[in-house]
């Protein structure tokens, strides 16, 4: 029965991983082998998608339609060199954002726009990086050669072969500052 179960939870995840397209882990929980997205002292299970047709271009068949589908954010450096791995394995946007922990315009704009639930779910179509310049050399090196001088900015790239691109997602027009109507921002993230 045990194997059976085993099976039938690996098949659905292999089903599954060309859908979502997350890191799976295979842990241990209350001596019983469970599979989740997030990470454990277990072993990452590597499933590759099945089904799936390639165009002449290398991505996923269906034309431009992307088999990524994640809430998962990426942070610093690290992360980023991880979103152009999966950008360019999915050939999927990347959505960077650049903030710094006191940052009161960060907070207005994840508040007023990124943490809105139809704003995360336009997110799970794209790679998202948080990238804080005050955590490393690297991250400040990063931050500066893209030309960006204040918090929050945010640029975004096509694919991982592009260059970034500056994106203004507020405004401070007259004293009031204002996110971008999530309808916009919605799609802003469906043209990428």
């Amino acid at each position: 029965m045990m194997v059976i179960r085993f099976v039938c939870v690996f098949f659905i995840l292999s089903i599954s991983s060309a859908v979502f397209a997350s890191d799976i882990y295979r842990c241990n929980v209350n001596g019983k082998t469970v599979f989740t997205d997030e990470p454990c002292n277990g072993e990452q299970v590597v499933l590759s998608p099945m089904n799936v047709l390639s165009t002449s271009e290398g991505s996923s068949a269906g034309a431009g339609l992307s088999s990524y589908n994640s809430s998962r954010w990426y942070y610093d450096i690290s992360g980023y060199k991880k979103a152009l791995k999966i950008s360019k394995r999915y050939d999927v946007p990347i959505f960077i954002y650049f903030q710094a922990d006191w940052c009161g315009y960060c907070r207005k704009l994840e508040s007023n726009l990124l943490h809105k639930i139809n704003a995360q779910r336009s997110l799970k179509q794209v790679v998202k990086v948080q990238i804080s310049p005050e955590n490393g050399v690297k991250e400040n090196a990063l931050f500066r050669q893209l030309g960006a001088t204040g918090y929050p900015t945010v640029f975004t790239m096509t694919n991982s072969a592009t260059k970034p691109i500056k994106r203004r997602l507020a405004r401070n027009k007259n004293g009031v500052w204002k996110a971008m109507p999530i309808d916009e921002f919605a799609n802003f993230i469906s043209s990428l």
